[in-house]
């Protein structure tokens, strides 16, 4: 039976929602025990969301008791939490007991009352434990989820939903008792169990409203201008109050604070989701979807917190589960954005090492550039120096190039170079370098090997030149030659002296004749008379 106001009324389940109470809530029972009634037994009255409960009992020919009082976790006559009346129920056999229990307000008044043994009793305090721990773990793997995804795609938000995730789990786990014994344990003596209840729910779904707006904006990439606007700044200002506020303000006020920055969060993300939609945001509809079904749970709970809908046990439990299906459906579009971005960052790595690559070779050979060979050459020298090894450096160089330009044209001319860097490319091993250093002038670079076999590497590249024929514009196929000097690297050498004599020793060869090998010694390694035909004076 249960009364509101002054008339009893028979109620037809054990569901009960007053919604918003100003006064109070009468509820009558009467228990009946057997004959073979002998285990305890407890009224259990569950999740009352009242401000005072109080418990009378009244046995046949006797007046009324109070049982319990509110701020008492534990008595004499039962236990009392703080949205959980158990009071022992225990007739005589044959004999029956009143109960009337007054669940007072302000606020909502829901009730699911219930006989229980000790046994179901231990039951479900290991039930609510089990709750407890797997909302626990849930949390933790939400925040080790979100963190994974802000490693792996440098999104923006993804901390703030893992702050709104941890409060809305605050506060579903306040609202359905799981955190009973721990805000009892937590509370000091004499405090107001039910006042810091409506404290830290009220900021809970402030904060988790709140963070929920940072993540959408961080998510849709809004603009960080746009904090500077008055709209965010007051949002901002609303939280600041509502936290400092907590401790001192009274129950109402916060709970008043709360609402209002949850209603202005609220309506900030609606806005960002609209704002993006409009910008066709590759993640502005799975957002909307995702926003939508916390919004409905949520909802969902509320009405049924004011009374507009009944008490339903998975309403209780609706602000997990629409944590948890926005968590997937935002798992599923931002997995998307995941892969779009690791696509679009390995083409992006793919172009970036394609460009590398073009700007340290030269257009027209495809050998390395200056810059290929100012990079190469010191690392080569200090690598082969620390392994103990040999290197030679060659420099080439193509004979009266001017004259071939001047005489044939720079197609032709561009015809003897590309020549040259074939021939070089067929005269040196795969492990060696070959950059076109600047005009007609290559650079061979010859790790591991030493004088006499670079002298060999360089009498093949000038006789493979001298040999090779091209036809020019005007039907004749001139020798074009070259001149090579060879140095080898020596204790203390850097790349601009290795570079310095074996160009002296290039000077050498011009200075004896042209179409020459000369090493750093001045040593001749011979001058080649090519096969007749025209050939460019020496």
């Amino acid at each position: 039976m249960a009364v509101q106001g002054e008339a009893f009324a028979p109620s037809d389940g054990n569901r009960l929602n007053f919604g918003l109470v100003k006064g109070a809530v009468w509820l009558r029972f009467v228990v009946e025990a057997g004959s073979g009634c002998h285990e305890p037994v407890f009224l259990k009255l569950g999740n009352p969301f009242g401000n005072r409960v109080s418990v009378f009992r009244r046995v046949q020919g006797e007046g009324w008791t109070l049982e319990a009082s509110p701020l008492d976790p534990v008595t004499g006559a039962g236990q009392l939490q703080i949205r959980q009346a158990m009071v022992p129920v225990n007739p005589l056999p044959d004999h029956a007991a009143e109960y009337l229990i007054r669940v007072a307000g302000p606020g909502p008044v829901l009730a699911a009352p219930t006989i229980v043994s000790g046994r179901g009793l231990a039951d479900e305090v290991g039930d609510r434990t089990l709750l407890g721990g797997l909302l626990a773990g849930g949390i933790v793997s939400l925040v080790a989820y979100c963190a994974v995804l802000a490693r792996l795609t440098r999104l923006r938000g993804l901390w703030a939903y893992s702050a709104s995730a941890l409060a809305l789990a605050l506060f579903y786990g306040i609202a359905s008792g799981v955190f009973d014994r721990a805000l009892l344990w937590l509370l000091p003596a004499g405090q107001d169990p039910f006042g810091a209840v409506q404290r830290v729910s009220g900021f809970a779904v402030a904060i988790a409203a709140l963070f929920h707006w940072f993540f959408v904006r961080g998510l849709l990439a809004a603009d960080a201008a746009s904090w500077r606007k008055p709209w965010h700044a007051a949002l901002l200002f609303g939280w600041l109050a509502l936290a400092i506020s907590l401790p001192f303000a009274a129950t109402q006020a916060i709970a008043l604070l709360s609402v209002a920055v949850t209603i202005a969060a609220l309506v900030a993300v609606a806005a960002e989701i609209a704002a993006a939609l409009r910008r066709a945001h590759p993640l502005a509809r799975a957002t909307a979807v995702a926003f939508g079904s916390l919004a409905v749970a949520a909802t969902g709970f509320v009405a049924m917190y004011l009374g507009l809908l009944p008490w339903w046990p998975a309403l209780i439990h609706a602000t997990a589960l629409g944590v948890w299906a926005e968590a997937i459906l935002l798992s599923v579009a931002v997995g998307s954005q995941v892969r779009d971005l690791r696509g679009e960052r390995q083409r992006l790595a793919e172009r970036t090492q394609e460009l590398s690559r073009l700007s340290q070779r030269d257009a027209l050979t495809g050998l390395g550039n200056r810059r290929a060979y100012d990079r190469t050459v010191p690392e080569t020298l200090d690598r082969c120096r620390r392994a103990g090894a040999a290197v030679s450096l060659l420099v080439v160089d193509i004979d009266h190039f001017k004259e071939v330009n001047d005489r044939h044209g720079h197609g032709f001319g561009d015809q003897v170079i590309q020549a040259l860097s074939a021939t070089v490319t067929c005269s040196i091993r795969t492990s060696d370098f070959a950059f076109r250093y600047g005009g007609e002038e290559f650079v061979l670079l010859l790790p591991g090997l030493a004088m006499a076999r670079a002298l060999e590497v360089a009498e093949r590249v000038r006789s493979g030149m001298r040999d090779s024929r091209r036809a020019a514009p005007d039907g004749s196929q001139p020798v074009v030659s070259v001149s090579v000097g060879v140095a080898q690297m020596q204790p203390g050498d850097t790349a601009e002296t290795l570079f310095a004599r074996a160009d002296a020793a290039l000077y050498r060869a011009k200075a004896a004749g042209r179409d020459r090998v000369e090493l750093e010694t001045g040593g001749a390694g011979g001058a080649g008379a090519g096969p007749s035909g025209a050939r460019f004076p020496a």
